[in-house]
């Protein structure tokens, strides 16, 4: 059987509750399947176990150019994404003494591993050599990761070869992820043995001692790990880098007697579900598990800069991209949220029932500032970021936008299907969706559903520009549309939001269409969209509405150039003399220059298209768990 089982169960016992156990039957119905499967392998690290080595891997890319600033610009996802188990087995028996008969005669991965450690023999280094040797049948049953991992590099090797745009690069995370995923497996000592779980330590060890303690442990964990330069395995897809796969087994596969003695010692602390057994395995483990997910990081590391350099060292497109997760989601049902899984955990959605997700955009705000000046750049484009999708049910979601960003909405409240989005303030029956998306029952495990203007299910993100140029909180409200729809998200940050954005040269207050100069075509501009909280250009002192205040701003500086100061101003009339001069200058425009010829007619009506196109900021309206 999988790994995949009493990691699930585990988990759920450990939060105190079996995925939607709602009545003492349906509890006994789930220990029985607990007791069914408790003999099954977990899967290593927990989720936050996974995206604790992942982030350290970022440091380690240091000096490797588009590579380490792709990574950096994608950090959340591409941390968020190994939580959830890709396909295939994530585990290796190295020590089992079934053999297998094959063109090698009588072998087992244990005789091999022994004389391996001997120096006398050497692992196949790719998949074909494994089954000659093996069997795939054998390799199934007993683990083969070293191969899985080595043939996820050549596929995202081959993915980044031919990635041409952004989104060939972004849609290329996924395989990253697994990659990653399946390495942080091989370093979890109790995933190289055929002993994976005495007396239920599995668990215990690769993540309860992390989590159910007297204090969270990810934290000084990311903490111990230190940048360490990054390897290049070769240029050959798997020699290289399934060698170092294999020399770094014998260390783990020796931390296994220590963990287990440790847990002996745990158990007289307390019972092996007490924050005293958690804290005692943690001290005793805590140096083996750091030096653990230290060589983890550095292998992933090395991995995608081997990707990266076999791929050609390609240069990656230019994206000024920022994201953010959901810092609240919940589920909002008849009775209330769900409660089973911690909000970063899980969100689901199903039937008529309203999901309810709330961002943040301070820190969006704050690093395009620090990137482009406070005012100096423009919101090109909104996405909604749906990942690690599973279990669903097809049918259709509509995404609304809420201006309500202080209702409480975390686990406990209430917020019953009938009151159609109420306290919220939307009505769901009436108002028009941001995003009507098609929820796709095949959807799997480590795919991005990725929702922008661009997309055929397009995203309008035009209300949310106010909130993110602010820094403020954007709430959207998640309303099945048919009642046949179920859409999980679960893992990392389960939704994100993601702003790109271009610099723009409004080096002075009041130049809305960047031209560099505060004119009449701003004025133009302001007047145009007065009142307005979608077409924010003419908001000059980012409150989310076009109002007098950024006519106040603009008369304020008008004429200004670029570089010139506030004494530079020239004086401005008030609107309604505004307009007169403007006609007045028409007139005086038409008696001295001559009718122009047709040619030139289309020259002109082609600049004052220009001039309009330019008054406005560019926008591209562009589980099976183991």
């Amino acid at each position: 059987m999988h790994r995949a089982g009493l990691e699930r169960l585990t988990r759920a016992s450990r939060r105190g509750a079996i995925l939607y156990i709602r009545s003492f039957t349906t509890y006994l119905l789930a220990v029985a399947a607990f007791l069914a499967v408790a003999a099954t392998p977990a899967r290593a690290w927990w989720g936050y176990g996974h995206e604790t080595i992942t982030q350290g891997v970022l440091q380690d890319l240091s000096g490797t150019g588009d590579l380490n600033r792709f990574i950096g610009e994608t950090d959340a996802q591409f941390s968020a994404i190994p939580h959830i188990e890709p396909a295939g087995n994530h585990f290796i028996n190295i020590d089992t003494t079934a053999t297998t008969s094959g063109n090698a005669g009588t072998v087992s991965y244990g005789s091999d591993f022994t004389n391996f450690r001997a120096g006398t023999f050497t692992f196949p280094t790719t998949t074909a050599a494994a089954n000659a040797r093996y069997g795939s049948t054998y390799i199934s049953t007993y683990g083969g990761v070293p191969w899985l991992a080595n043939d996820t590099l050549t596929s995202l090797t081959a993915k980044m070869q031919a990635a041409t745009t952004y989104a060939d690069w972004y849609h290329l995370l996924p395989t990253a992820g697994a990659l990653a995923h399946y390495i942080e497996d091989l370093h979890q000592p109790l995933h190289i043995t055929t002993n994976y779980n005495p007396g239920g330590l599995h668990g215990r060890y690769e993540g309860g001692e992390f989590e159910d303690g007297s204090v969270v442990r990810y934290p000084e964990l990311l903490a111990s790990m230190t940048p360490v330069a990054p390897t290049y395995f070769g240029p050959t897809t798997g020699s290289g880098f399934i060698t170092r796969v294999f020399n770094r087994i014998p260390t783990d596969y020796d931390k296994i007697q220590p963990i287990l003695n440790a847990d002996a010692v745990a158990q007289t602390a307390g019972s092996a579900v007490s924050p005293a057994y958690f804290d005692s395995l943690y001290s005793q483990t805590k140096t083996l598990t750091e030096d653990s997910f230290q060589d983890a990081a550095n292998v992933i590391g090395s991995a995608l800069y081997t990707a990266y350099i076999n791929a050609g060292s390609p240069q990656i497109p230019q994206a000024t991209f920022y994201a953010t997760p959901a810092k609240q989601q919940s589920t909002i049902t008849a009775k209330g949220p769900v409660t089973d899984y911690t909000n970063q955990d899980f969100f689901a959605v199903t039937q008529n029932e309203y999901g309810v997700a709330r961002f943040s955009t301070a820190a969006i705000k704050a690093q395009y500032d620090a990137r482009f000046g406070a005012g100096h750049w423009a919101i090109d484009n909104v996405a909604l970021t749906v990942e690690n999708i599973g279990s669903n049910n097809a049918g259709t979601m509509n995404v609304f936008y809420s201006a309500d960003d202080s209702t409480n909405i975390e686990p406990g409240g209430v917020l019953k299907s009938t009151d159609n989005g109420a306290p919220l303030g939307v009505n769901v029956t009436t108002d028009t969706p941001l995003l009507h998306y098609n929820v796709a029952g095949s959807e799997t495990n480590f795919s991005f559903s990725r929702f922008d203007s661009t997309t055929p299910q397009a995203f309008n993100f035009s209300p949310l520009t106010g909130d993110i140029l602010s820094g403020n909180d954007v709430t959207l409200l998640l309303a099945a549309a048919s009642s046949t729809v179920r859409a999980n998200y679960y893992g990392g940050s389960g939704l994100s939001l993601e702003v790109s954005a271009h610099a723009v040269q409004a080096a002075i207050a009041g130049d809305y269409n960047h031209d560099g100069v505060a004119d009449g075509a701003d004025y133009i501009l302001w007047r145009d969209t007065l009142g307005q909280s979608a077409n924010l250009a003419a908001d000059g002192n980012n409150n989310g509405t076009i109002d007098s205040g950024d006519y106040d701003l603009w008369r304020a500086h008008f004429g200004q150039t670029a570089g010139a100061g506030a004494s530079q101003a020239a004086s401005v009339p008030e609107p309604s003399s505004l307009v007169l001069v403007f006609l007045g200058l028409s007139a005086f425009y038409r008696l001295r220059v001559k009718k122009p010829s047709a040619r030139e007619n289309r020259g002109h009506s082609s600049r004052y298209a220009n001039l309009a196109t330019a008054s406005q900021p560019h926008r591209d309206h562009t589980t099976n768990r183991e």
